[in-house]
């Protein structure tokens, strides 16, 4: 009976150890521009990006999720145009996935790392060899010039 009360915990840790080592892929200055004119409202920058190594098809993936994005902007001072910056990934049949949001921007920043959104499935985003971003930007800007603002996002992911 001992030997059985001792077996469970061991086999229950066992079969919840982690997958595989986590592996981080990173993309890095993802032009995001905010076409003009600008004016008080909601405005959206779309960027695809091939994937490339490793998700070519040669791996077979278990798991993947944001782990960090940072938004910058090198045309301005700061950010202080945004209220609030949220980012999602598009599937193939175009539902959007929100992965992250700044929460209220903090004045006189120049870049704001994004808080991830939880753990939403994004396995399938990869398995197409391209990633589909959508930036929302709550903006306060009236302008004729556009904004470019650059992304920075790792994924951790497991196979």
């Amino acid at each position: 009976m001992r030997l059985l009360l001792l077996f469970i915990p061991l086999l229950a840790f066992i079969s919840c150890g982690p997958k595989g080592p986590e592996h981080r892929y990173t993309v890095q200055n993802l032009l995001l521009p905010l076409e003009p004119p600008l004016t008080e409202r909601t405005v959206q920058s779309r960027a695809i990006r091939l994937l490339g190594r490793p998700f070519d098809g040669s791996i077979d993936l278990k798991s993947i999720y944001l782990y960090r994005a940072e938004i910058g902007n090198p045309d301005f001072p700061n950010l202080n145009f945004a209220k609030e910056i949220r980012l999602s990934l598009v599937d193939p049949d175009g539902k959007i996935i929100p992965i992250a949001d700044s929460a209220p921007i903090p004045r006189d920043l120049a870049t704001i790392t994004l808080i991830p959104a939880g753990r939403p499935d994004i396995l399938r985003m990869f398995q197409q060899q391209k990633l589909d971003l959508l930036l929302e930007v709550d903006n306060t800007l009236v302008s004729d010039q556009g904004v470019m603002l650059i992304g920075n996002f790792e994924f951790a992911y497991t196979y």
